[in-house]
């Protein structure tokens, strides 16, 4: 991985982070509940102020998250379209199967044994 790409994952950690322990932060402060209708203007309006900019900063800090996510992804792909490309070797292939094929032809084998001890202890269970 790209030594940029592994700088935009941490940056999509933090900014991640940041927003949002600024939402939370407002809601910590002020609540979840709207201000009640008693509260004096000047702290409903600062409790508004507070709130709108917490989360205009956590709105940016995700949309910042998402841009350094994409540009890690984008940033990845080629790597991968260039392992992709590379051809197998067929003898690795061949023998990888064959492998495959003496292992299915080994639990055929067992089974089949299986089947005829079951079928063997069956048969005389059966005649009484």
């Amino acid at each position: 991985m790209d030594a940029f790409a592994r700088y935009a994952l941490f940056g999509c950690v933090l900014a991640s982070g940041f927003g949002g322990i600024a939402v939370c932060a407002v809601g910590f402060k002020y609540g979840l509940t709207p201000p009640a209708e008693d509260d004096p203007i000047a702290l409903t309006h600062r409790r508004l102020f507070a709130t709108h900019l917490a989360h205009a900063f956590a709105v940016v800090a995700f949309a910042l998250t998402a841009m350094l996510a994409g540009v890690v992804l984008m940033l990845d792909r080629p790597a991968t379209r260039a392992t992709a490309g590379q051809q197998p070797d067929a003898q690795a292939v061949e023998r990888r199967l064959d492998g495959v094929e003496a292992l299915v032809r080994q639990m055929t084998e067992t089974l089949e044994r299986t089947i005829h001890r079951f079928d063997k202890v069956e048969a005389p269970a059966s005649r009484r």
